[in-house]
């Protein structure tokens, strides 16, 4: 992976690529993003592209970041509460209003994990 970068404008435009790479891949799947609808997306460059990333695999081992943190970062405090069958009910209830409120048929994580089994192994390494 390439450095992180320094300063407040290079990590803006690292964020915007990795915002642009998650949705694309949340809409067309990693196998089926490509690198050049991501940067339309970013509005970034290639040359930017490389700057902060390797290679795709890069770029989608940040989304794959980016999205274990987001679901930690929200169910973290739900999953923190659970001391009884009954809070554990309230979690998966919880689970499933989530995904039917987003149109989602699973777990995120999951779901990106058994699409990149297929092509790309180290990445699906990288889902918990």
């Amino acid at each position: 992976m390439v450095q992180e970068p320094l300063t407040e404008r290079g990590r803006r435009s690292r964020e915007r690529i990795v915002d642009a790479a998650a949705a694309v891949v949340a809409e067309r799947g990693a196998g089926g993003a490509s690198l050049d609808q991501i940067l339309e997306s970013a509005g970034a460059s290639k040359s930017q592209l490389y700057h902060y990333f390797s290679d795709k695999g890069d770029l989608v081992r940040a989304v794959i970041a980016r999205r274990v943190g987001e679901t930690v970062h929200c169910q973290g405090p739900m999953l923190d509460g659970i001391d009884s069958l009954a809070a554990l009910r309230r979690w998966f209830d919880w689970l499933i209003e989530q995904n039917a409120e987003r149109d989602c048929p699973g777990c995120p994580l999951g779901t990106l994990a058994s699409e990149l089994a297929e092509c790309d192994e180290a990445a699906r390494a990288d889902v918990p």
